[in-house]
């Protein structure tokens, strides 16, 4: 796993000017994040949501030893494996929402399982061992596709929240990997510790539920686990960078809101989208620091 994370570079959020407004909110008795664009830099802004890359297929075939047959040459073979991944991706969610999921949310390790059989049925990859870690090769081809790293600021931030000893929590869309790469960033073991500063019972993330953001179910099962807590919706802090997955839900759930706007590729203000015609964030930051203002 360790080699994986090898791969990860230093990323630098692209400022987006976008006007801030951190003054202090009372009664705040808990502060949850999203992950992707808000607490890491996302080098296609959102998880799942870069450009895939035919030249990254390889790679991970590579890595893996997954040898390529004749049939095909590898650079149309990878451009064709892209479109089946898509092509999975689609039907995944159309099946779901027939089954009335309005928003669902894929089983990456399925996904990929299903696509690399397939290959291997229709002769373009050589057997597959039998012990291949697809989990593994999942998160390798997320992470040549969309590197990430933690916005500046970051850490100093939680850890001043959680020393106040306010509960930290996250609403994210997410895959398995995603919580692991957040542990690696704390340097703590991935699959074994806890991740630092959050509650336990605060952790939603979309690939549990089979369903995403903005589903607004995310953000009640959230308002339920945190009256179990003693914590009302509205005196819970929800920061989000996208105005649709974050930051409407949130408001409907409840919770107060603070648009985060610190980095260029993931700020989506969503202008002409019907469901945020009317929706303005309680607060706006461009950098995690300013969320100390908000909460003195």
């Amino acid at each position: 796993m360790q080699l994986l994370f090898n791969r990860i570079k230093r990323l630098e959020p692209i400022p987006t000017g976008h006007e801030v407004n951190d003054s202090p909110l009372s009664g705040i008795k808990a502060v949850l994040f999203d992950i992707y664009g808000t607490l890491l830099i996302s080098a296609s802004g959102d998880i799942g949501s870069s450009h895939w890359k035919g030249q990254s297929v390889l790679e991970v075939f590579d890595e893996f030893n997954i040898n390529l047959c004749n049939k095909i040459d590898s650079e149309a073979l990878g451009l064709h494996v892209v479109h089946c991944f898509e092509d999975a991706i689609l039907s995944s969610h159309q099946k779901s929402k027939e089954k009335g999921l309005p928003y669902p949310e894929i089983d990456i390790i399925t996904l990929w399982t299903s696509i690399l059989l397939q290959l291997q049925n229709d002769g373009f990859i050589d057997t597959l061992a039998n012990d291949l870690p697809y989990h593994k090769f999942a998160m390798s081809f997320e992470l040549y596709n969309n590197p990430v790293y933690p916005m500046p600021g970051m850490k100093s931030c939680l850890e001043d929240i959680h020393n106040r000893g306010i509960p930290l929590g996250v609403i994210s869309n997410a895959q398995y990997f995603t919580p692991m790469i957040l542990k690696h960033f704390f340097d703590v073991n991935p699959i074994c510790d806890p991740l630092p500063f959050f509650h336990e019972r605060l952790q939603v993330y979309s690939f549990t539920l089979e369903r995403a953001k903005p589903d607004i179910y995310l953000y009640q099962l959230m308002a339920q686990n945190l009256r179990e807590l003693g914590l009302r919706p509205h005196e819970c802090l929800y920061v989000g960078n996208d105005l649709l997955n974050d930051i409407s839900p949130a408001a409907e759930a409840g919770f107060k809101t603070v648009l985060f706007a610190g980095d260029e590729r993931s700020l989506r203000l969503r202008k002409d989208h019907p469901r945020c015609l009317d929706c303005k964030p309680d607060r706006s930051i461009i950098d995690l620091s300013q969320l100390i203002n908000i909460l003195d």
